[in-house]
């Protein structure tokens, strides 16, 4: 392949076309099958289409993302390292069982994406968007999250440990069985977050909003930090009054 080789506007047919290019613009990648394809050097798309693209067993290195459209895009299984993905549309795309090491999502649209069972490594969303989004059973040691909106998401059994969580708006999400112990929630938003046997072990929400929170359903809330405020809206519905 000859490094650096740029193409522009082309709509891509057979995974044979783009061996010759590093860097696309404006090109499509629509319904094309890509399986199992091995990427060894880094490539660039900017304002690419890849809308129902096969991309499953696949493995890129170093690839970077910029205002592409990915919509239903599979990456199941696929290998993905030292990625970047800038304001990019990825509406229901599919990374479950993936490995994603040391990547970055920034500004994307990740609303009903797939991540269940996938590994992210030193992986980060930083001002997403992913409502309705399923982290079920990650893998997410190095994981970081800030400035997203991850309402009605799926995070069950995740582990937040130690963790400072910035802005995140965790409301109506499913947060069943996660671990969150010693973590720090900075103006996140935990309203009527499914919490039920969460661990909450020295964890600090005295900053963030946690209306609805039910005490009953966290398996241990021991060392936890909360407001007087917070306090007296967790033990109002007991008849329990702080003052």
């Amino acid at each position: 392949m000859n490094n650096n080789t740029q193409i522009t506007g082309k709509e891509f047919k057979k995974a044979e076309e783009l061996q010759d290019f590093t860097h696309f613009i404006d090109c499509s990648f629509n319904g094309i099958n890509l399986s199992g394809k091995k990427f060894e050097e880094p490539l660039k798309f900017e304002k690419c289409t890849f809308n129902e693209c096969n991309l499953k067993k696949s493995s890129f290195s170093k690839p970077v993302f910029i205002n592409c459209t990915l919509n239903e895009t599979i990456f199941c299984t696929a290998r993905i390292y030292e990625a970047e993905f800038t304001g990019c549309k990825m509406p229901s795309a599919d990374f479950s069982g993936a490995k994603i090491n040391n990547s970055k999502f920034i500004n994307c649209d990740l609303t009903n994406a797939i991540f269940a069972e996938t590994i992210l490594f030193i992986s980060s969303f930083i001002q997403c968007k992913l409502m309705g989004a399923n982290f079920q059973d990650a893998q997410t040691t190095g994981f970081k999250m800030d400035e997203s909106n991850c309402r009605y998401s799926n995070f069950r059994y995740i582990s937040f440990q130690k963790q400072t969580l910035n802005g995140i708006d965790f409301s109506e999400a499913d947060l069943t069985g996660c671990n969150f112990h010693g973590a720090v929630l900075n103006d996140c938003n935990l309203n009527d977050a499914n919490l039920h046997n969460a661990v909450l072990t020295n964890a600090d929400l005295s900053r963030s909003e946690i209306s609805g929170f039910d005490i009953t359903n966290c398996k241990t809330l021991q060392g936890a930090i909360i407001s007087a405020e917070q306090a007296s809206q967790m033990l109002e519905p007991y008849g329990i009054r702080v003052v």
